[in-house]
C-alpha cells in the first residue's frame, strides 16, 4: 500500500526583499515536497516587481540552471506583463533518491537573491496481508504480512489500536505470520501489520470476524398509493454496510429513502417507497459487506389494483345477477309449457259431434235396444 506523506495543507511562503525600486515578493508555493519515489512533485514560483522592466525567473539546484528536460524537469514560465510579473512552473518527474535536497528561485539577473525550497523523497513500501478473513469458530486462523512481496522483514502485529492480546492463542510464527488458534467471536476485529524503514511507517490491515448473515421478507404485498417498507438485517461482528438495489430498475426517484437502526445486537437497514405504482412491481436486493464477508437478499413486492378491495363484491354481485336471470328465463319457459297442455286436455273433453243418424249415448242404453229392434 503506497502511503503519501505530503505537507498536511498547501502552503504559501512569501519572501521579500527590498531594493532600490520599490518593494518585491517571491511566493512560492508550496515551501517543500515529501512523499515516496516515483512521483511527480510540482513548485510554483511568483515574482512581482513593484516598477522596472518585466522581471524572469530561473531554478537552480547546486547553483546549476535547471533547464527543461521532460524527462527529468518541466520547466514553464508564464509573464504577466499587466501586473509586472512572472510565474514559474518545476516539476520534477519520477522523483528518485537523488532527487532529494534543495532547489532555488531567483531573479534572473540575480540581483534579488533565491528562495530555496525542498524536496523529501523515500522508498515506497507496499505492505500486504494474506489468509482467511472469515472467522469460524475453533478453526485456526492464519494472517502472513508480505512487505514488497517478501514475509522475512521485521513487522509489528497489532489489534485495533492496540497489541495483540496477551493470549496464548495468539502466535507469532516465522516469515511474519500471526496464528489465532481455536478463536472465538471475540478475536474478530481490525489487525494491522506495521513495517517501519526511514522512520517512517508502512502498515496494512484487514477485518476479521464472523461469516455474514442477513435476513428478510420473501415478498411484501401493497396496495396502490401505499408506502412500502423492505427490511433486513444482520447480527454478524462486524456490523456490515447494506446497500439498496432494484433488479432491472435504479433507486434513483426521490420516492426513495433509506433508514438503519440498531436494535439490540442486530442491525437493521430499511428501504422506504412513498406512493407505490403498479410499475415498482419486482425484486429488490440488499446487499451487505462488513469487509470480511458479502450477502445479498432479494425481496419481491407485489402491488395490487387500488380498487382490488370491489372485486369480491362485484364478483359476488355478478353472480346474483346471473342467478336472478337463470330463475327468470326458467320461470317463463315453464310458464309456456303449461299453456300448451292445458288447451291439449281441452281438446280430450270436448265431445265429438257426429252425423244426422248418429244416436246420442244413452245412459240406460235404450238406443242401443232400439237399433238392434230394428236390425230384426
Amino acid at each position: 500500500m503506497r502511503i503519501l506523506a505530503f505537507s498536511a495543507a498547501i502552503l504559501v511562503a512569501v519572501f521579500s526583499l527590498a531594493n532600490a525600486q520599490g518593494e518585491d515578493v517571491v511566493f512560492v508555493q508550496p515551501p517543500s515536497h515529501t512523499g515516496p519515489y516515483g512521483e511527480d512533485y510540482t513548485f510554483v514560483c511568483k515574482l512581482d516587481l513593484s516598477a522596472g522592466p518585466l522581471p524572469s525567473l530561473v531554478w537552480q539546484r547546486n547553483s546549476a540552471e535547471i533547464s527543461n528536460d521532460p524527462g527529468e524537469y518541466i520547466v514553464i514560465h508564464t509573464p504577466n506583463a499587466a501586473n509586472n510579473s512572472v510565474e514559474s512552473r518545476l516539476t520534477i518527474v519520477d522523483a528518485q533518491a537523488d532527487d532529494k535536497g534543495a532547489y532555488d528561485c531567483k531573479h534572473a539577473n540575480g540581483n534579488l537573491g533565491a528562495f530555496t525550497i525542498t524536496l523529501d523523497v523515500y522508498q515506497d513500501y507496499e505492505v500486504k496481508i494474506e489468509g482467511d478473513t472469515v472467522l469460524e469458530e475453533g478453526v485456526d486462523l492464519t494472517l502472513t504480512c508480505k512487505v514488497d512481496g517478501s514475509a522475512t522483514t521485521e513487522v509489528t502485529w497489532t489489534k485495533g489500536s492496540d497489541d495483540l492480546p496477551d493470549d496464548d492463542r495468539y502466535v507469532l510464527k516465522a516469515n511474519n505470520t500471526l496464528m489465532i488458534m481455536e478463536p472465538v467471536l471475540g478475536d474478530a476485529g481490525v489487525y494491522t501489520c506495521t513495517y517501519m524503514a526511514n522512520n517512517m511507517e508502512f502498515a496494512a490491515n484487514v477485518t476479521v470476524g464472523e461469516p455474514l448473515d442477513l435476513t428478510g421478507l420473501k415478498s411484501v404485498k401493497y396496495t396502490e398509493g401505499e408506502r412500502a417498507r423492505f427490511e433486513c438485517s444482520s447480527t454478524s461482528k462486524p456490523k456490515p454496510t447494506i446497500t439498496w438495489t432494484k433488479e432491472n430498475g435504479t433507486l434513483d426517484d426521490e420516492r426513495f429513502e433509506t433508514e438503519e437502526k440498531m436494535k439490540g445486537q442486530t442491525f437493521i437497514s430499511t428501504l422506504l417507497l412513498i406512493g407505490v405504482k403498479m410499475s415498482d412491481r419486482g425484486n429488490y436486493i440488499c446487499t451487505a459487506n462488513n469487509g470480511v464477508d458479502e450477502a445479498t437478499h432479494t425481496i419481491f413486492l407485489r402491488v395490487r389494483d387500488r380498487l382490488a378491495a370491489l372485486w369480491p363484491f362485484i364478483g359476488i354481485m355478478a353472480e346474483v345477477i346471473i342467478l336472478i336471470a337463470i330463475i327468470f328465463i326458467h320461470e317463463k319457459c315453464t310458464q309456456g309449457g303449461d299453456v300448451g297442455d292445458d288447451d291439449e286436455d281441452d281438446e280430450a273433453m270436448e265431445p265429438i259431434k257426429g252425423g244426422a243418424g248418429d244416436e246420442k249415448p244413452n245412459s240406460d242404453g235404450e238406443g242401443d235396444v232400439r237399433m238392434r229392434a230394428s236390425k230384426e
